[in-house]
């Protein structure tokens, strides 16, 4: 066997050195290094969250004072329903929608008063309406509902195409085409108001 020349024997052993160098770091050094910037990254955000929490308890007696404000604000004529019971204001919505139906052009096939709901510190009442009318009448309607007072909102909308019996190549293309349609619209009324 031949010996290795000085100078290879010199190179090999810095090699072998410098192997157990990359060694010690990667298993020892670098996942210390990664765990420190991990730590330092998760100091700056809870550093950040810890500034934005304490912006937001600076302003706590503001938003209070806000929140006390509205509270002893009554709501604005005409946005709740009226009615001294439940059974009150649920007549008086079922009267209201059914009128906006007739007035837009809808059939009004049926409709129920749903079950009062405790919402915060006011009542939501709501009913549900089955009526058939065209798509301009029903764009119309729920417009109507929408955007009237009291304040109403539609919670639930289903929308089928009647079938027309024998009448297809009569009706053209461009005629209405009836829709049987299903809603439940809500409204909100203060408990024991008159």
């Amino acid at each position: 066997m031949t010996g290795l020349s000085p100078a290879f024997s010199r190179v090999l052993a810095l090699a072998l050195l410098g192997l157990v160098g990359l060694l010690v770091y990667a298993a020892a050094i670098d996942p210390l290094r990664a765990r420190f910037q991990a730590y330092e990254d998760s100091i700056a955000e809870l550093s950040h969250r810890l500034g934005q929490y304490a912006r937001l308890a600076g302003s706590r007696p503001e938003l209070e004072a806000q929140k006390a404000s509205l509270a002893e604000r009554p709501p604005l004529d005409g946005d709740l329903l009226g009615g001294a019971t439940d059974d009150l204001a649920a007549a008086d919505l079922l009267a209201l929608v059914k009128d906006t139906m007739e007035r837009n052009g809808g059939s009004v096939g049926s409709v129920l008063p749903l079950t009062p709901v405790e919402d915060g510190t006011l009542q939501r009442i709501a009913v549900r309406v089955e009526f058939t009318a065209d798509i301009g009448a029903l764009r119309a309607m729920l417009h109507a509902l929408e955007s009237g007072r009291p304040v109403l909102v539609v919670d639930r909308l289903e929308v089928r195409a009647e079938a027309v019996r024998g009448l297809d190549g009569l009706l053209g293309e461009h005629a209405p085409v009836p829709l049987a349609v299903t809603l439940d619209v809500h409204g909100y009324r203060r408990p024991g108001a008159s």
